[in-house]
């Protein structure tokens, strides 16, 4: 241990000829010390004093920050469960962004000295979070933040798209990019999720708390409602709209940096994408396929929803019919 030289160099100086910074360097570079370490030894062979090693990164390269960037029920739980495997990556549980005390908590992980205060500004909030611990011997540090959280959290930091673009340029924060095209389904399992936290399933107020919850389990539950036909149609819109933000920002995005990938190829090629995943962030492990979590709402959306042919009518004037068949296909069960 780098102690243990330490004191036999004070004590047997004639036994250890290399000078003291060149013998310990590679020893704390190794062990990833982030700081200027400054180091006292006491010895009567001259070594007494204080001796400063030359700072080292704890990252080899900024490009091995990584965000994962979706919506809600778009599998990023499952996703980010498997990134969290991998033994290359340090992946934050849960998200970060979705509340203060889920902020607080994540950086707790990276820096436990660091006080979250309202002023903090958003680019240095991720930079906490997306910093290796001090007991992680991960290459890859990577976060889940929701596109309509980011977007939300952008305009309350009195940042625009574009100057966020163009940090996330400058650090070299990779993106992963995953999309669901079908709006629908999506808005199905978000209302499917609105009752069951209605019914208190889970406390929606904290993500970490909704990990603890013991009736998680219930997921897997089928549900059929009569779904408000104002909520879906208000839904569809929002999701659009948050798609028009993400490629808004991906586009002022370097191409290098950014990975685009669809929800629904994760349904039946689940193996070809996390390889590509693992691809683009360059990692030696491969991202398994094994996770406690199970896919839900895979069944016909008239299977699901109770008035689905009242909905359906309403959805077709209001938008393009061809769509919602698409979405509505028997095809479509992912």
């Amino acid at each position: 241990p780098p102690r243990f030289l330490l004191l036999c160099k004070a004590e047997y100086p004639n036994r250890f000829p290399m000078p003291l910074h060149l013998l310990l360097l590679p020893l704390f570079a190794s062990a990833h010390w982030a700081q200027e370490t400054t180091l006292t030894l006491r010895s009567e062979d001259g070594l007494q004093g204080k001796h400063s090693l030359p700072k080292t990164n704890r990252l080899a390269a900024d490009t091995n920050r990584f965000i994962l960037l979706t919506l809600p029920r778009t599998g990023s739980t499952w996703i980010g469960n498997l990134l969290h495997r991998n033994p290359e990556i340090y992946f934050h549980n849960g998200e970060c962004f979705k509340s203060k005390d889920d902020l607080e908590h994540c950086i707790s992980h990276t820096d436990k000295d660091f006080i979250l205060q309202k002023t903090t500004p958003l680019t240095t909030q991720l930079l906490k979070v997306l910093t290796n611990p001090p007991d992680s011997n991960a290459t890859y540090v990577g976060v889940k933040w929701h596109m309509n959280q980011l977007a939300g959290d952008v305009r309350a930091s009195h940042k625009s798209i574009e100057s966020f673009a163009k940090f996330i340029n400058e650090k070299n924060i990779k993106i992963i990019s995953i999309q669901r095209m079908n709006a629908l389904r999506r808005c199905f399992s978000l209302y499917d999720m609105s009752q069951r936290h209605a019914a208190g399933m889970v406390n929606q107020k904290s993500s970490i708390e909704a990990e603890k919850h013991p009736n998680l389990k219930s997921f897997s539950d089928d549900k059929r409602y009569d779904v408000p036909i104002n909520y879906i149609s208000n839904c569809i819109q929002r999701h659009g709209r948050h798609e028009e933000t993400r490629a808004e920002f991906l586009k002022l995005v370097k191409p290098s940096l950014v990975i685009k990938l669809k929800y629904e190829d994760f349904c039946d090629k689940e193996v070809q994408q996390l390889a590509t995943i693992q691809t683009f962030l360059k990692l030696k492990t491969p991202i398994g396929v094994v996770s406690q979590y199970e896919k839900m709402h895979t069944k016909h959306v008239e299977q699901m929803i109770k008035n689905w042919g009242e909905l359906r009518s309403a959805l077709e004037k209001q938008f393009d019919t061809q769509l919602i068949a698409e979405w509505a296909s028997h095809k479509a069960v992912c």
